[in-house]
């Protein structure tokens, strides 16, 4: 196949599954990168299945994407500089963090596929089996390690599987949305709805021993304790499990969850165990969730060491510049110790720094356009990538994101963090679902012209009050929307409890209950 590195015009390729490559990406060689035919014009039959991350989206096929995975969200201040560096130099700077806590580098042209790939290696990313439809990024808790509170660090555990699902030959059918998560038991946790597979720590503190739950809520709690020696050996069966029970007829059912619909979770523990050839220490199982209050996300955030601080980053809806990756890859080494995490609420901790130069780091953040401070509102929105880099999307999401921040915040003042997610179809990139108030996307006609619109659901949550969130309107345009939410919470505002957070207000109301309540007219809710 040949390719015009200025304009491609390529077939479709999301639909090509690894397990059917042969040789399996995992298994070709650094000096056999196939990066390199697009240099040349050419594709060979492993760069059809998109090896090294890159890869077309539909939305966008002038340009590669580069989808740089990162275990844990953590990386080096030196592999965030590459990464700026790389967006600055050989695209127009434009970046993403995702829900599942990586990179996506995007407006790749095919003549610089190959140095992309060759930079990124460098720095210890995508060595191997980083392509389009290997397994999604593996995510943990943003603060292993270096919050106060944690249980165990979970670190070294990440490393251990993400180089296992990559190199352990029993692990190649995996499909790429097979989400994996560690949670240390510390106060910034995880959101286990959104995994296949959930591990988080049980005990007290510096037990090393964990729980495990799967198909993405606590009725998927094996009822087991494993310890941290068999824990990777454990997770391996699991996933071998599922491989050979996975429902492949049907997309929705693919996830663990759709085996667990068939299939009983003691006949799933039972075949687990036997693969091991041993029983696994049982205990009770449990209906308390991970999540047990909002994490703190934006701001000093407290360290176990005295002198010594994390420092929540607030990006704009996920996207970040390569100017500003540079600053803060200058502050974690300036002021504190090289490292850093993405998280899955698209935003970036510096941990480590000295107390003393907090506010020093703060300016400097500050003056590259970078937030600080914590706002109980446009901290807590996500969006999806939107309908500029993404076939199935409806509407603009980021963009919308940001109108709706910046009505929302000079209108109204929250005493508590809110979630707002918008995604922009059904398959719910942004979990619209878990959201306090989530937007799902959808398009309507007025007169002659197509607008966007948002489903509006209200009372998501997970982990320990786990909830869905419940249809309270259908296919707002974006001013309609922009009133209906300031109405929404100026009533809450009015009404609440003391103390009493937007999806507490909601989950004690009816949902025909609500609809009358948040019809009050804004005058009257101010």
């Amino acid at each position: 196949m040949t390719l015009n590195t200025e304009n491609p015009v390529i077939e479709k390729l999301q639909g090509v599954r690894f397990a059917d490559v042969e040789p399996h990406p995992f298994e070709i060689k650094e000096d056999q990168t196939s990066v390199t035919d697009i240099i040349g014009g050419h594709y060979s039959s492993a760069e059809k299945h998109m090896f090294n991350g890159l890869y077309f989206v539909a939305a966008d096929q002038c340009h590669l994407m580069a989808r740089v995975r990162v275990p844990g969200g953590q990386l080096s201040s030196n592999q965030l500089r590459e990464i700026g560096l790389i967006a600055r130099d050989l695209t127009t700077g434009y970046i993403q963090i995702t829900t599942r806590a990586n990179f996506q580098i995007r407006h790749l042209t095919g003549r610089n596929a190959y140095e992309t790939a060759q930079r990124l290696q460098a720095v210890g990313l995508h060595k191997i089996g980083d392509g389009a439809n290997n397994v999604r990024n593996i995510t943990a808790s943003p603060l292993a390690g270096v919050a106060v509170g944690e249980k165990v660090d979970v670190s070294p555990l990440i490393q251990e599987w993400a180089w296992r699902v990559t190199h352990d030959p029993d692990l190649k059918g995996l499909p790429r949305k097979f989400n994996v998560s560690f949670d240390d038991g510390g106060p910034v946790r995880l959101i286990e709805d959104t995994n296949d597979i959930t591990v988080y720590a049980a005990g007290e503190r510096g037990c090393d021993r964990f729980r495990i739950i799967l198909g993405g809520d606590m009725a998927g709690d094996l009822g087991v304790e494993v310890d941290r020696i068999e824990l990777i050996s454990v997770l391996t069966t699991i996933a071998r499990v599922y491989i050979v029970n996975k429902d492949r007829s049907r997309r929705k059912k693919t996830r663990v969850k759709g085996v667990l619909d068939n299939w009983n979770l003691s006949s799933f523990l039972n075949e687990i165990e036997f693969i091991l050839g041993r029983e696994l220490t049982k205990v009770n199982t449990t209906k308390e969730g991970v999540q047990q209050a909002p994490p703190p996300r934006v701001g000093i955030i407290p360290h176990p060491q005295p002198g010594l601080n994390n420092l929540g980053v607030s990006l704009h809806m996920g996207s970040v510049t390569s100017e500003q990756l540079l600053t803060i890859a200058q502050v974690a080494d300036r002021f504190g110790s090289g490292e850093l995490r993405l998280t899955v609420w698209q935003n970036i901790v510096i941990p480590n720094l000295v107390s003393e130069s907090v506010s020093i780091a703060c300016s400097m953040l500050n003056e590259a356009g970078l937030k600080t401070i914590q706002s109980n509102l446009r901290s807590g929105i996500i969006a999806c990538t939107g309908s500029n880099h993404c076939q199935f999307s409806s509407t603009d999401t980021k963009g919308h994101a940001i109108e709706l921040a910046d009505y929302l915040e000079s209108r109204v003042e929250l005493e508590t963090p809110l979630n707002i997610h918008l995604t922009g179809c059904s398959n719910s990139c942004a979990q619209h679902y878990i959201g306090d108030i989530g937007l799902l996307a959808t398009k309507i006609k007025v007169g002659d012209s197509t607008l966007p619109a948002y489903h509006v659901f209200v009372g998501g949550s997970f982990g320990k009050r786990h909830s869905l969130g419940r249809q309270l309107y259908r296919a707002l345009p974006m001013e309609k929307l922009k009133l209906r939410l300031e109405t929404m919470l100026k009533f809450y505002l009015a009404m609440k409890r003391k103390s009493e957070s937007f999806q507490e207000f909601t989950a004690r109301h009816e949902t025909d209950r609500l609809i009358v309540m948040f019809n009050v007219p804004r005058s009257l809710s101010s």
